[in-house]
C-alpha cells in the first residue's frame, strides 16, 4: 500500500499510538519517513530511537503530552531543551507534543513550549555546529536552526507548529 502512496507523494509520516519499537524496521524498509507519536511512557524514548533509527527516519514529538496537561511550564521548557538535545543526532526531527495537543493543555504550558523553542531557534544564529566549550543552552541554541530546512529534511513543508529542526552539520 505504501508503494502506491509514494507515486503520489514524496513523503509518507505515520502515526501509530503505544510501543512499536520492534515494527521499526519494518516501517523504514516500507517508507515511512517520518514516525510521530513518540509516547515515552510507552516505551518510546526519542534518545533510543534517535540513537538506533535516527539516521533512517525523522521523528516528531519529544514534548510529553502529560507534561502540557499537569505540568508546569518549567517543566515543559525542560521538555523542550531534552528533546531538542536528544531529537537533532538523527537526520531530522520536529519539535512537538508526544501525541497530539490534548484537551485540557494548559495555555501557559503550550506557549511555554512555543517560547523556549523561539529562545533556543533565536539564540542559535542559524548555525548548526555546537562548539564543545558551550554551556548546555549555547549548545541547544546552536543545534536549532530556522526555517526553511535545507538538506535531508527539505521536503519539509512549513508548519506552524511543531516546529521543525534540523541535526548538527559535522
Amino acid at each position: 500500500r505504501l508503494g502506491n502512496l509514494k507515486r503520489h507523494t514524496r513523503q509518507i509520516l505515520m502515526h501509530s499510538c503505544g510501543d512499536t519499537r520492534p515494527l521499526m524496521e519494518m516501517f523504514i524498509d516500507a517508507g515511512v519517513m517520518c514516525y510521530q507519536s513518540l509516547q515515552a511512557n510507552a516505551g518510546m524514548e526519542l534518545g533510543e530511537l534517535t540513537a538506533r533509527w535516527g539516521q533512517k527516519m525523522t521523528f516528531w514529538g519529544g514534548v510529553g503530552v502529560d507534561l502540557l496537561v499537569t505540568g508546569t511550564p518549567e517543566d515543559v521548557r525542560k521538555s523542550v531543551r531534552d528533546a531538542l538535545e536528544k531529537g537533532v543526532r538523527g537526520r531530522g526531527f520536529i519539535l512537538g507534543p508526544s501525541h497530539s495537543v490534548a484537551y485540557g493543555t494548559k495555555y501557559d504550558n503550550f506557549m511555554a513550549m512555543l517560547d523556549e523553542y523561539d529562545k533556543l531557534r533565536a539564540g542559535s544564529g542559524g548555525v548548526g555546529i555546537a562548539h564543545p566549550g558551550h554551556s548546555r543552552e549555547q549548545r541547544l541554541a546552536r543545534l536549532v536552526r530556522p526555517y526553511p530546512p535545507t538538506g535531508p529534511t527539505a521536503w519539509y513543508s512549513r508548519p506552524q507548529f511543531p516546529y521543525a529542526a534540523e541535526p548538527a552539520l559535522p
